[in-house]
């Protein structure tokens, strides 16, 4: 390793959807309905003719809805560091195989850093949850690691496990990209991994699992670990986002542990 690399944490506040945000979208539907009906001529009513009237009916609606952060939808709407709650215990355990680093950042985030002698790569196991929700405000977990890498807004994901892709920041090569989500709309699907580079260093991550990642600043990679919202996107599931686990009726956030390299 010849160079330095730091790692943290901070979480994405889930958008409500609420009525008066700025990201509630208001239009009118409106329909025409055009008609003919037969009917028997009011006058003159000795002839007994018959008449045909044209009706047309127009049906408005005034419709709201909102695109709240939810199973479909990655819609932050703040951004904040996760600080440890007190001076962070570290725990150092060093052997002839490997190193150990743990770390419990907070009470409900907990990782294991491990350094192998004989790999050119370093083990990150994480713990995390249950993603505390008493203010009433959804979050989605994401690790963040940061360099002094100038890697001029690209970056390369995984399509599929398969080839790397290249992305640019705020950039679609088929047409022109107007930037509403600057996050979200620069986050891809993880399978395999995601990596950037500056020309005389390069940074890879690999995962355990499918995951959102991206790098929302030069020489920074960051993957989403965790999600627990509180609001539903209106895609068809119908409920937030808030996975729960209970026993003997104690039901409490769901707990993710997974790796990346």
């Amino acid at each position: 390793v010849n160079t330095v690399a730091e790692q943290s944490y901070i979480y994405y506040s889930g958008f409500s959807g609420e009525e008066g945000d700025s990201q509630v979208t208001s239009y009118i539907w409106q329909k025409v309905f055009n008609f003919a009906v037969t009917i028997l001529c009011p006058w003159p009513f000795w002839l007994k003719q018959y008449c045909v009237v044209g009706f047309c009916l127009v049906v408005a609606y005034l419709v709201s809805f909102s695109k709240a952060s939810g199973a479909y939808i990655l819609r932050p709407n703040g951004t904040f560091q996760i600080k440890a709650e007190e001076e962070a215990p570290l725990t150092v355990m060093k052997g002839p195989l490997l190193d150990e680093f743990h770390q419990q950042l907070t009470s409900w985030i907990h990782q294991i850093t491990r350094i192998y002698k004989s790999k050119e790569h370093a083990e990150v196991e994480f713990m995390v949850g249950p993603i505390p929700i008493d203010d009433g405000i959804g979050k989605e977990i994401v690790t963040q690691i940061t360099t002094t890498m100038k890697t001029n807004g690209t970056f390369y994901t995984d399509s599929n496990g398969r080839d790397f892709l290249r992305r640019i920041r705020d950039y679609r090569q088929d047409w022109d990209l107007e930037i509403n989500q600057p996050i979200a709309g620069n986050y891809y699907p993880l399978n395999l991994g995601i990596y950037m580079e500056d020309g005389n260093t390069e940074l890879s991550v690999l995962v355990d699992r499918a995951v959102g990642g991206s790098s929302i600043k030069d020489g920074q990679i960051e993957i989403m670990l965790h999600r627990r919202l509180v609001h539903d996107d209106s895609r068809g599931v119908g409920e937030a986002l808030n996975e729960t686990v209970c026993i003997h009726n104690d039901c409490k956030g769901l707990m993710v542990k997974g790796k990346f390299f």
